[in-house]
C-alpha cells in the first residue's frame, strides 16, 4: 500500500487518533503547515499544472487541522508546547525517514513518481495509493 509512504498520511492518522482520544499528544500545527508547503513546492517543481490536483493536495493536507481543533487557548497553553510534545513531533519525521530507508524508498523519487501518476488522473492515482 503506497499510501503508507506519504508523510501527510501519517499526520492524518495521528490527527484522527488524537481526535478519538486514543493519543493524548496532537501533531503540532507547524508540522502540518510544513507538510502543506512541501507538497506545494513539489507540485510546482514537477510542473503538474493541474489546478484540480493542487486543490486535492491542499484539501488532503489541511484535513488533519479539522481533527485537532486548534484554538488560541490551546496554542498559548504552556502544556501544548512542552518539551515532550515538541520531541514527539520531531521524532515522527525521523521515524518516517527511517521507515522509508528500511523499505529502500528514495523519498524524493517516490514523491516525484506519485505526482506524475496523479497528473495522469485521479483513478490511476487511487490505484497507485492502494497497490
Amino acid at each position: 500500500m503506497n499510501v503508507l509512504y506519504f508523510y501527510s498520511f501519517w499526520l492524518l492518522i495521528w490527527s484522527i487518533l488524537f481526535y478519538l482520544k486514543i493519543l493524548s499528544i496532537p501533531p503540532l500545527y507547524h508540522f502540518i503547515i510544513i507538510s502543506i508547503f512541501f507538497s506545494i513546492i513539489l507540485y510546482l517543481k514537477y510542473n503538474i499544472n493541474n489546478i484540480n490536483i493542487l486543490i486535492i493536495i491542499i484539501i488532503f493536507h489541511i484535513s488533519p487541522l479539522f481533527f485537532i481543533n486548534f484554538n488560541k487557548n490551546m496554542i498559548n497553553n504552556p502544556y501544548y508546547l512542552n518539551e515532550d510534545i515538541i520531541m514527539i513531533n520531531i521524532l515522527l519525521p525521523i521515524i518516517y525517514i527511517i521507515f522509508m530507508k528500511i523499505n529502500n524508498i528514495n523519498i524524493k523519487d517516490f514523491y516525484k513518481k506519485s505526482y506524475l501518476i496523479f497528473n495522469k488522473g485521479i483513478i490511476k492515482f487511487i490505484k497507485f495509493l492502494f497497490n
